[in-house]
C-alpha cells in the first residue's frame, strides 16, 4: 500500500495543492509543451540537491533510466519533479556515445533549463518525439554541467559498452523532490572534495536521432511510426532465436518472445516459433513426461513451489499460442498445463503462491490455499489459462468445476471494485498490477460480457499511466492488454498518454528497455516482447492483442465520456484533456448527478461526496433528485444515489428512510451493500434490522468477502445495542435471528474480529443457542484464508467461557479428522496449522486423555510430528511427542459438561412450550431438513425427540445423517439406530438402503447393521461387495465378515484379490485385521495371504505386505523376506513402508538385513526408519530406549538417515550419545542439536554414563568450534552458516556441561563457562 501511495503522489504530483508546488498549472502545461515559462520567479526547494554545488546524491536502490534512443543512461535528481539528470554512462553506438562523460548534469533542453515541480519524464520523452519528426531532422540538445574534477574524484569508469541490464541492477538514485532530507553530516573530505574540489563547466550537447515519420493521430493503428517501431522490434526478436558460438546463452529464444513473433502475423516469424517450440529452450510445452495430477499424489517428491505462478505465466502462453496457431504439438502439455491448474483451486475460486495441494489439507482437493491464501496476481492468470484451454477444447471435468468455482470467486468484485491481493474485499482502485486482466478475458471467453467490460473499463482507466505493484510491477503492463477489449478508440487514448514512458523506454537499435515505475524493479519478461504486445494490437493476431474483438465490450458514447473524466487526473496530453473538457469539480450541479452511475466505484463515491459538499452549500434540491434516482433502472444509478444520500448526513437518511430501505432487498448485492452501510450508520430502527436480517437469510448473489452478509454482520451484531449484545432478547423471531447468526458465524471468509468482539457481550444464553455454529466456526478453519484469518480461535474461547467441554477439545479437532484419513494417504498429509492447540494442552492437559489413540496413529506415522509455538514473536517448534508425554503423566480429569446437555434441555423446553405433536414433529423435523447446516445440537436433540415420539419410523429422519461427514451427527445417529435396529429388526434400513442415493448414507446403513449385530442383513452386505460406489463396497466387505465370521474369510480374501480401488484395499485390510488377536484366525489369514503374493496386481500387493507385517509371525516375515527380492525400487519401498508399521521387533532384523545389501536399500530402509523408534507390541511408544538404540546403532552405519538422527534427541541415554556422536563425526551436522537435546533431557545419570556425557558435550563444543565459529561472525556471514544458530546451541551445550559434571569432581580441564557465555 505504501509503494502505491508513493507512486500515486508521484504520478499526479503535477496535480498538487499550490503551497507543494514552485509553478502555475498555467507554467506546468507550458513546461510539458516546451515552452518558455514566462518572467515568474521560480523558486528552488531547499531540500533538494543540487549536483552543480558539489552536492550529492542521496544513497537509493533506485534503478537507473535510459532517455530512449539518446542512449543517456542516470538517475533523476528528485526523481520527475526534479531540475537535473545525472549520467551514469552512454551506450555504445548510440547518439550519445562519446558525447558525455560520467557525472555529467543535464540542465536544460533545446536552449531552456529544467525547473522543478514539473515532470522532467514528460518533458524529455515528448522532447525526443518531436525531434525524431522529418522536419526537425533528429536533431535534440541538451545543455550539460559537467564538473571537470568528477572522474579524478570518483575514478574513471569505461563507460564504452555499457551493459544496460547489469548497471540497472546496480544503479542508485536519489528520492522523491518532497522526501529528501538534507545530510548535512557528510563531509566533503570523506569524497575526495578537498583534493579534488568542483570545477565546473557548461555547455550544450547536440544529439542526432533518427528520423521516424510522425504519430498518427489514431497510434497504435494505421500509424507509420508505430508500424517502424514493430518491424524494428522485430528484428530484435528474430535474433533472440538465432544462436551465436561466441555467445552461449544465445538462440534461446523465450516464451514471451514467442507470442510476441507469431503476433506480427509473417509466416516467417511463425516458422521461427514452431521450429523453437520443438527445439531443447521450449521443453516446458514438450508432450509432458509424466500424467495430469501426477504432482498431487501422496508422497509426490517432485518440486511443488510457486505452481500457479509457474502455470499462470508458462501455461497460459502456452495456451496463447496454441489458440494463435493451432500447432497441437503443445497440445498435450497445455492439457495437463490445464488440468494441474484446476487441480490446484482452492474451494473459494482461487489460487495461492503455489496450489491448495491435499498435502496439506487433510488429503482433500480444493480447500485452503497456502500460506496466507490467496494470490489473485497469479490467480487471474490461473483462470485465464483455464478458460481458454476449455474454448479451444481441452475437456476435463475438473477443468469445468474449477471455471464455475473461479467465476463466482472472481466474479464477486464486478460493480465493486477491483481484484484484491488475496481474499479480501475489493479493492478501492481500478487495478492493481494487472490483476483485472485475466478475469476479464476469462469473462469474455465465457460470454459474461457485463463482467468482462467492467473488469475491461476498469483497466481502462488504469492503462492511461504506468502503475506499481507488489512483488514486481512489471504484472501492470497486462492492465493495458485488458483495455484492447475495450476497442481502439481506448486503446489510442492509452498509448497517447503512454508515449511519452514508451519513448524513453525504447533504445536506439529497435529494442527496449524496462523503467520500473516503484523505480525498484529490473525486467521480469523481455521488454522488447512486451512492448511488441502493447503496439500490435491492430494486427489482432492473438487474444492479448485485439484477435476476436467484441464489440459489446466497446465503451457507448457516454461510458467513453465517463472513462475520461475519470481518468483525467493521468493525462499529460493537452489534447486529452480538451477531449475530456471541463474538470468534473467545475461542471454543474446536473452533469454531475448525471455521473453517479459511472462504472468505477470508487469514483461514484467521489462524485457523491462533491454533491454532499454542495448540497451543505445550499444546494438543497439535491436531495430530491438523488432520492428519483432510486427507482433508477440503472443498479449503478441506485448505488450513487445510495452513496450521495450517505453523504449527505444521517438526517437526509432519516428524513428520507421508506425511500432508502427497499434497497435492502435490491436485486444487486452491490447495491444492497451500500444501503446497508447507509442505513445502519444513521439507525438501528426496527424495521430497518428486520429488512438486514432478512437480507441475510437470502441466498446470496455473490460471495463473501464481497457478499451482503459482509456487512450485515456488523451491521447487526457487531455493534452496542441489544441485537448486538443479547440477540435472543430482542423483539424480533427467535428463529429468524438464529438462522442469521448462523450464516454470520459460519460465513467463510470472516475474519476473528466478529466471533472476537462478541466475547464480552454475549452470554451463556447466545452461546447455547448458537452452539452448532460455534462449535463449526471452533473446529473448522474457514477455507478462504486471509492472511492467517483464524475464526476458530475466537469462536473457542466463547466456547469455554462457560467451561464447555467442546471449546477445549475443538482445539484438537484437526488431530482427530487427521488421524481418520486412511492410512496410505495420512503419512503424506497434514494442515496448514496445529493438530493441537501446545497451550491448550498445557493448561488442561488431563482433559486430553481421550485423544490418546489419535496422537498415538498420528505420530507412529511421523514420530517427528512438531507443533508451533509462538514465543514472543518468534516461531517455536516442539516435538509432539512431548505433549503425548505430559498429557499421560497429567491425571485424567473429570469429564468437562457437555454443551450438547444444556442444548437438550432448552429445545426440550422449545417443544413443551408448543400444542400438539404435529407442531413438535414440524420443529424437530425443521431442525433436519438441511444436513448442511451447522445446528449439530439441536440436531442431535430433535433425533432424540423423534426416537422417543416414532421408535422405529424415526429412521427415516435419521436416514441422512447416518454417514454424515461432521462425526457428532453421524455417531449420535448411528446410536439411535442402532437401539432402534436391536428392538425393531433391519428391515427398515434395508428398504432404505435399496432406496438410497448417497453412497456414504447407504455405507452409514452397513456400519449400523454392524454395530447392531443385525445378521439378517448379510444377505444384503454380500450384493452391496458389487456396488458400483467404493465406499460402499468398503463398507459392504467390512459387514459381511463382522457379520459372516469365519466363513466369509473366502468371500473376503477373493474381493482383495480382485480390488482395483484404495477403498476397497482399505475394507478388506479392517476386515481380515478385526480379528488378529486371534492367533488360529491369524495363521489362516496368513496363508491366505501367502498364497496370494505370487500372482497379485500392482494395486493388491502393498496390501498383502501390510497385512502380513501387521500379522508379523515368523512366517510372514519369511514371505516379506522373499518378495523384498525384487528389481523394482517402488515394490521394494512398498514392503519396507509395511514392515515399519509391524509391532513385532522381527520386523527390526529384516529391515537391518535388508539395509546390509547395498546402498539403494540402505536409503529405502533409512527412510522409514525413525517409525521403529516408537512402534511396538501393543502400539504406539510400547519400546524401551534399549530396543531402539539395538535397531538405530547398526541401522545408522549403514545410512545415517537423518530423521533417525533427530528421533534420538528424545533417547535419553549414554550409549545415544555415543550413536550421535558417530553421526556427528561422520559430517551430519544437525547431529549437534540432537546431541544437546538429548542431553538437556537426561536425568539421574550413573557416574559411568556421566562420564560419557560429559565427553560427548566437550567434543560437540570443540565441533562447534571448529567448524561454524572459530574466525568469529565475519569469517561466517553468510545465512547458510548460521553463525549465532551456532554460538547459541554452543552456550546451551556449556549448561549441559556444568549440569551433568559432578560438582564434587575436579574441574573440567580447559573448560571456562564464561567462554560459551
Amino acid at each position: 500500500m505504501k509503494t502505491l501511495i508513493s507512486i500515486t503522489l508521484l504520478l499526479f504530483v503535477s496535480f498538487a495543492s499550490a503551497d507543494e508546488r514552485t509553478l502555475t498549472p498555467e507554467q506546468m502545461e507550458a513546461l510539458t509543451k516546451g515552452e518558455d515559462l514566462g518572467p515568474q520567479d521560480v523558486r528552488r526547494p531547499k531540500n533538494l540537491v543540487d549536483l552543480t554545488k558539489g552536492d550529492l546524491p542521496p544513497e537509493t536502490t533506485d534503478k537507473p533510466w535510459t532517455l530512449g534512443p539518446t542512449g543517456i543512461v542516470g538517475m533523476w535528481t528528485g526523481r520527475f519533479s526534479g531540475d537535473q539528470f545525472q549520467v551514469k554512462a552512454t551506450i555504445k553506438g548510440s547518439p550519445a556515445d562519446g558525447k558525455f562523460l560520467p557525472g555529467d548534469v543535464l540542465v536544460g533542453l533545446n536552449g531552456k533549463k529544467f525547473v522543478t515541480g514539473g515532470h522532467l519524464g514528460h518533458l524529455i520523452g515528448k522532447a525526443i518525439i518531436a525531434a525524431e519528426r522529418e522536419v526537425n531532422d533528429g536533431k535534440i540538445s541538451f545543455q550539460v554541467w559537467r564538473d571537470k574534477n568528477y572522474i579524478k574524484r570518483f575514478g574513471k569508469k569505461d563507460i564504452a559498452g555499457v551493459d544496460i541490464d547489469n548497471l540497472f541492477d546496480k544503479a542508485r538514485d536519489d528520492n522523491t523532490l518532497y522526501e529528501w532530507k538534507p545530510e548535512e553530516a557528510r563531509e566533503r573530505e570523506a569524497q575526495g572534495f578537498d583534493e579534488f574540489p568542483v570545477e565546473p563547466t557548461t555547455f550544450e550537447v547536440e544529439l542526432k536521432l533518427r528520423v521516424f515519420p510522425d504519430y498518427s493521430d489514431t497510434a497504435p493503428y494505421d500509424c507509420p511510426k508505430t508500424d517502424q517501431i514493430l518491424e524494428e522490434a522485430w528484428k530484435v526478436m528474430e535474433k533472440r532465436f538465432v544462436a551465436d558460438p561466441k555467445k552461449p546463452r544465445s538462440g534461446r529464444g523465450g516464451m514471451l518472445e514467442a507470442i510476441a513473433l507469431v503476433a506480427s502475423g509473417k509466416p516467417e516469424h511463425r516458422k521461427i516459433v514452431r521450429e523453437w517450440v520443438r527445439g531443447p529452450h521450449a521443453k516446458q510445452w514438450h508432450p509432458p513426461t509424466v500424467p495430469a495430477g501426477a504432482m498431487f499424489e501422496p508422497g509426490y517428491r517432485g518440486y511443488k513451489g510457486y505452481q500457479s505462478w509457474h502455470h499462470g505465466f508458462i501455461g497460459l502462453n502456452c495456451a496463447l499460442y496454441y489458440e494463435a496457431t493451432g500447432d497441437v504439438f503443445v497440445l498435450p502439455a497445455l492439457r495437463k498445463y490445464a488440468i494441474d491448474t484446476a487441480l490446484g483451486q482452492s474451494g473459494g475460486g482461487s489460487w495461492g503462491h503455489t496450489f491448495a495441494f491435499p498435502s496439506f489439507n487433510g488429503g482433500e482437493f480444493h480447500r485452503m490455499n497456502p500460506g496466507y491464501g490467496a494470490l489473485n496476481a497469479a490467480g487471474n492468470r490461473c483462470f485465464f489459462l483455464i478458460t481458454l484451454a476449455k474454448h479451444v477444447g481441452v475437456e476435463h471435468p475438473e477443468i469445468d468445476q474449477a471455471i464455475e468455482r473461479a467465476h463466482k470467486f472472481f466474479g464477486s468484485y464486478v460493480d465493486q471494485g477491483a481484484i484484491p491481493y488475496g481474499d479480501f474485499g475489493a479493492a478501492a482502485t481500478d487495478d492493481s498490477n494487472g490483476k483485472n486482466t485475466g478475469v476479464a478475458f476469462s469473462m469474455k471467453l465465457l460470454g459474461d460480457d457485463y463482467g468482462a467490460k467492467y473488469f475491461a473499463m476498469m483497466s481502462s482507466h488504469c492503462a492511461f499511466t504506468r502503475r506499481g505493484g507488489h512483488g514486481h510491477d512489471y504484472h501492470g503492463n497486462w492492465s493495458s492488454w485488458a483495455a484492447g477489449m475495450c476497442g481502439p478508440q481506448v486503446r489510442i487514448y492509452n498509448e497517447r498518454n503512454f508515449r511519452w514512458r514508451r519513448t524513453l523506454c525504447r533504445m536506439f537499435d529497435g529494442s527496449f528497455v524496462y523503467h520500473s515505475p516503484t523505480w525498484e524493479y529490473g525486467a521480469l519478461r523481455d521488454p522488447t516482447a512486451t512492448e511488441i504486445l502493447h503496439q500490435a494490437v491492430a494486427l489482432k493476431q492473438t487474444l492479448i492483442t485485439g484477435k476476436d474483438p467484441n464489440e459489446a465490450l466497446y465503451p457507448t458514447e457516454r461510458e467513453m465520456k465517463q472513462l475520461m473524466t475519470t481518468a483525467r487526473a493521468q493525462f499529460n496530453d493537452p489534447w486529452l484533456r480538451e477531449i475530456d473538457g471541463t474538470p468534473w469539480q467545475e461542471r454543474s450541479t446536473e452533469e454531475l448527478i448525471d455521473l453517479l452511475d459511472i462504472f468505477k466505484p470508487k469514483v461514484r463515491g467521489i462524485f457523491a461526496r462533491e454533491l454532499a459538499k454542495r448540497y451543505q452549500a445550499g444546494e438543497k434540491e439535491i436531495i430530491s433528485k438523488a432520492v428519483a434516482l432510486l427507482k433508477s433502472e440503472e443498479p449503478r444509478f441506485r448505488d450513487g444515489a445510495l452513496r450521495t444520500l450517505g453523504a449527505c448526513g444521517s438526517d437526509a437518511v432519516l428524513q428520507n428512510l421508506s425511500k432508502l430501505s427497499p434497497l435492502l432487498s435490491d436485486p444487486k448485492d452491490f447495491v444492497q451493500i451500500t444501503a446497508v452501510r447507509v442505513i445502519s450508520k444513521a439507525t438501528d430502527a426496527k424495521d430497518t434490522q428486520l429488512a438486514m436480517l432478512n437480507a441475510t437469510l437470502e441466498e446470496p448473489q455473490t460471495l463473501s468477502p464481497n457478499g451482503v452478509r459482509n456487512v450485515t454482520q456488523y451491521a447487526l451484531f457487531g455493534k452496542d445495542n441489544v441485537l448486538s449484545n443479547t440477540p435472543f432478547e430482542s423483539d424480533f423471531d427467535e428463529m429468524i435471528v438464529r438462522q442469521a447468526l448462523e450464516k454470520l458465524i459460519t460465513l467463510d471468509p470472516a475474519f476473528k474480529s466478529f466471533t472476537g468482539s462478541r466475547l464480552k457481550s454475549w452470554g451463556k444464553d447466545t452461546i447455547v443457542k448458537m452452539a452448532g455454529p460455534l462449535t463449526f466456526a471452533a473446529e473448522e478453519e474457514q477455507i478462504v484464508d486471509q492472511m492467517f484469518a483464524n475464526r476458530c480461535e475466537p469462536s473457542q474461547f466463547l466456547l469455554a467461557k462457560y467451561g464447555y467441554r467442546e471449546g477445549v477439545h475443538s482445539t484438537a479437532h484437526r488431530l482427530l479428522k487427521k488421524a481418520a484419513i486412511p492410512r496410505h494417504i495420512r503419512p503424506h498429509v497434514g494442515y496448514k496449522r496445529n493438530l493441537i492447540d501446545p497451550e491448550a494442552v498445557e493448561k488442561q492437559p488431563g482433559a486430553f486423555h481421550d485423544f490418546f489413540d489419535q496422537l498415538g496413529v498420528v505420530l507412529t506415522d511421523n514420530p517427528l510430528q512438531t507443533v508451533m509455538k509462538l514465543e514472543g514473536d518468534k516461531k517455536i517448534f516442539i516435538n509432539m511427542i512431548k505433549y503425548y508425554d505430559l498429557i499421560k503423566a497429567s491425571k485424567k480429569s473429570p469429564a468437562l459438561p457437555s454443551i450438547a446437555v444444556d442444548v437438550q434441555k432448552m429445545f426440550q423446553e422449545k417443544l413443551d412450550a408448543l400444542d400438539g405433536t404435529g407442531a413438535k414433529l414440524k420443529l424437530c423435523r425443521a431442525e433436519l431438513k438441511d444436513p448442511s447446516r451447522k445446528n449439530y445440537f439441536r440436531k442431535m436433540a430433535a433425533m432424540d425427540f423423534l426416537n422417543e415420539l416414532l421408535g422405529e419410523d424415526a429412521l427415516e429422519d435419521l436416514l441422512p445423517y447416518l454417514g454424515h461427514d461432521y462425526w457428532r451427527l453421524r455417531e449420535h445417529s448411528q446410536k439411535i439406530a442402532v437401539e432402534l435396529v436391536k428392538v425393531a429388526g433391519s428391515k427398515t434400513l434395508e428398504m432404505q438402503f435399496s432406496q438410497s442415493v448417497d453412497p456414504a448414507n447407504a455405507a452409514g446403513i452397513l456400519e449400523v447393521f454392524v454395530r447392531a449385530k443385525s445378521f439378517s442383513a448379510l444377505p444384503l452386505a454380500k450384493e452391496a461387495m458389487k456396488h458400483k460406489e467404493p465406499v460402499i463396497r468398503q463398507a459392504a466387505v467390512k459387514t459381511v465378515f463382522a457379520l459372516g465370521g469365519e466363513k466369509a474369510l473366502p468371500e473376503v480374501v477373493a474381493h482383495l484379490k480382485q480390488a482395483t480401488t484404495q477403498e476397497d484395499l482399505r475394507g478388506c485390510e479392517d476386515a481380515l485385521l478385526s480379528r488378529r488377536d486371534d492367533d488360529a484366525y491369524a495363521v489362516r489369514i496368513r496363508d491366505a495371504v501367502i498364497g496370494m503374493l505370487s500372482d497379485a496386481s500392482d494395486v493388491v500387493r502393498p496390501s498383502l505386505y501390510y497385512l502380513l507385517a501387521q500379522i508379523g509371525d515368523a512366517e510372514s516375515i519369511a514371505a516379506i523376506e522373499k518378495a523384498a527380492g525384487t528389481d523394482s525400487v517402488a515394490e521394494l519401498e512398498e514392503i519396507i513402508l509395511a514392515l515399519s508399521y509391524s509391532q513385532g521387533r522381527a520386523a527390526d532384523n529384516l529391515m537391518l538385513k535388508l539395509a546390509g545389501l547395498d546402498k539403494q536399500t540402505a536409503r529405502v530402509v533409512g527412510e522409514q526408519a525413525v517409525r521403529r523408534m516408537v512402534v511396538g507390541p501393543q502400539g504406539f511408544g510400547d519400546i524401551t530406549n534399549a530396543q531402539r538404540l539395538d535397531f538405530a546403532e547398526p541401522l545408522l552405519k549403514l545410512h545415517l538417515d537423518k530423521r533417525l538422527i533427530s528421533f534420538l534427541a528424545n533417547v535419553h541415554e549414554a550409549r545415544a550419545l555415543r550413536t550421535l556422536m558417530y553421526c556427528l563425526e561422520k559430517g551430519v551436522g544437525t547431529a549437534a542439536e540432537s546431541l544437546v537435546a538429548n542431553a538437556e533431557g537426561m536425568k539421574k545419570l550413573s557416574a559411568e554414563d556421566s562420564k560419557i556425557a560429559a565427553k560427548a558435550i566437550r567434543d560437540v563444543i570443540e565441533y562447534m568450534e571448529v567448524s561454524h565459529l572459530r574466525g568469529g561472525p565475519e569469517a561466517h556471514s553468510t545465512v547458510q552458516d548460521n553463525y549465532y544458530g551456532w554460538k547459541a546451541l554452543q552456550a546451551r551445550a556449556g549448561k549441559v556441561l556444568l549440569k551433568i559434571h559432578k560438582p564434587e569432581a575436579a574441574p573440567i580441564p580447559t573448560f571456562d563457562p564464561l567462554d560459551l557465555e
